[in-house]
């Protein structure tokens, strides 16, 4: 069964955690303190969330404890994962799952904290939030998306284009149809990264969405030519194809987009997939909770939930 942690109400406290990465400077923190109160929340700060180890926030031993204590204090009622960069699938080794099990809480984090939010998902049954890390949130509109998805008992709204795109509300559909499944998903890499270890999403009959970004084509493609061989592709009911900034040839000599080399696969194995659906850490993305049952409408750009993420 999977478990729902409770909604955020207003004034409860928020532990800000470097699962991988630390903030640029203790300017970065005090700023993601300030959006984190413009929220109504109460930010706590995790120990070592500045602290220094080559380029990771202190040890994965370090790093984990403050996962774990942030899980085990009663008076946290979320976490917040402050950067991405490199490090978080280097905690899961030192994590207890069992305990975070007994003292479920929403987390929220995107680049390579997918790799904790994956873990978390498999090993604890727990929803868990794809979602900005609160040190890269630069729009009013990003506070908002947080606080009214990590409030919500509520069946959350559908996902569809952007009406902030040009032009608005676009879509492409690279394999039309319909799927519905648990849902899963966040940063391309993270997800491949864990595939072959006990932390690894399940794929079956699941609805995933993949993200990235700053990506050559040819590594792009080199990952999702994993999940093929994996034969992964065969058993996932459909994909949400999100936001892709800054990802091209880079003086790769093919001149193939990203969506050219996915949706190859798309339509070799009949996926009902699409791409520009806002789903990353701009200030248009949604928040993705992670586990709940979800419907792909691939053919007109909509991702809709069927049940709440949250108690």
């Amino acid at each position: 069964m999977t478990i729902k942690p409770h909604a955020l109400k207003k004034g409860d406290q928020i532990a800000l955690v470097s699962p991988a990465s630390r903030p640029h400077s203790a300017e970065a923190l005090a700023r993601a303190e300030a959006v984190v109160e413009k929220m109504g929340f109460k930010p706590i700060i995790a120990k070592h969330a500045l602290s220094i180890n080559g380029y990771l926030a202190g040890t994965d031993e370090e790093r984990a404890q403050d996962i774990m204590d942030a899980f085990s204090s009663d008076s946290i009622s979320g976490i917040f994962c402050l950067e991405g960069g490199f490090g978080s699938i280097k905690t899961l080794s030192h994590l207890d799952f069992s305990q975070i099990k007994k003292h479920p809480k929403i987390i929220m984090g995107s680049h390579e904290n997918t790799c904790l939010l994956t873990a978390i998902s498999n090993q604890a049954s727990m929803v868990v939030f794809h979602g900005p890390n609160i040190c890269s949130v630069d729009r009013v509109e990003s506070i908002a998306e947080i606080k009214s998805t990590l409030a919500s008992s509520t069946i959350l709204p559908p996902v569809t284009p952007s009406l902030g795109s040009f032009p608005a509300g676009f879509h492409h559909t690279s394999y039309p149809g319909n799927a519905q499944g648990t849902l899963i998903g966040g940063n391309l890499n993270a997800i491949a990264s864990l595939m072959g270890t006990k932390y690894s999403a399940h794929f079956n009959n699941k609805i995933i969405f993949f993200c990235e970004r700053d990506e050559r084509n040819d590594i792009i493609e080199r990952w999702f030519t994993s999940f093929y061989l994996a034969g992964h592709l065969k058993r996932i009911a459909g994909i949400a194809f999100g936001e892709f900034p800054d990802c091209g040839p880079k003086d790769s000599l093919s001149m193939k987009s990203y969506q050219d080399i996915l949706t190859e696969r798309m339509i070799e194995h009949k996926i009902p997939s699409t791409f520009n659906m806002p789903i990353g850490d701009s200030s248009l993305s949604r928040v993705m909770p992670i586990g709940i049952k979800a419907k792909l409408d691939a053919t007109n750009g909509k991702l809709e939930f069927t049940e709440s993420a949250l108690d």
